[in-house]
């Protein structure tokens, strides 16, 4: 059976919805990094809250993975057309990355009543302050490489309209 591939923009001319550019869904990206960098590094806990006058549990999203995630996104939707261009800035903050996880891998921590390096350990809570460090520095991570994925995402911008003409 030969592999079949739908045509998004085919699909939606038939759905009478309007297509978006590559550059359109890159600068959507952006401004939703833009905006998850903008609020404060809070959430990931669960809070109680009255809910038409019954107690419920509410799981506040962690702002620091929101931005990881989207960071991360905006590099996949750039990659293609950046990989070779930024190879320093990139090579930096892949540097920093190993730094942090070698840094947090050699602490000593407590869980559970055992004693031990971070990277002896199969499971953490997720709860544990380690767990709360290396988020917090992978955000720091993603802050920076977000502002050389704008800078990017302006030096190959005329490479993505070019694409979207092919």
């Amino acid at each position: 059976m030969a592999e079949e591939y739908i045509d998004i923009d085919k699909e939606k001319e038939i759905a009478g919805l309007k297509t978006e550019s590559y550059e359109q869904i890159v600068l959507k990206q952006i401004r939703e990094a833009a905006v998850a960098l903008s609020k404060p590094r809070t959430g990931g806990q669960i809070i109680k809250k009255m809910v038409k006058g019954r107690e419920e549990f509410v799981q506040v999203p962690d702002m620091r993975e929101t931005v990881i995630r989207t960071v991360n996104t905006l590099r996949s939707l750039l990659m293609p057309f950046i990989k070779t261009k930024l190879e320093k800035e990139f090579k930096e903050i892949n540097d920093e990355k190993e730094k942090i996880k070698k840094d947090l891998d050699e602490k000593l921590i407590k869980v559970n009543n055992v004693k031990g390096k971070t990277k002896e350990f199969n499971f953490i809570p997720p709860n544990h302050p380690i767990i709360k460090m290396r988020i917090e520095r992978e955000c720091d991570n993603a802050e920076k490489l977000f502002a050389i994925l704008v800078k990017a995402f302006h030096q190959v911008r005329i490479e993505l309209q070019e694409y979207e003409t092919d």
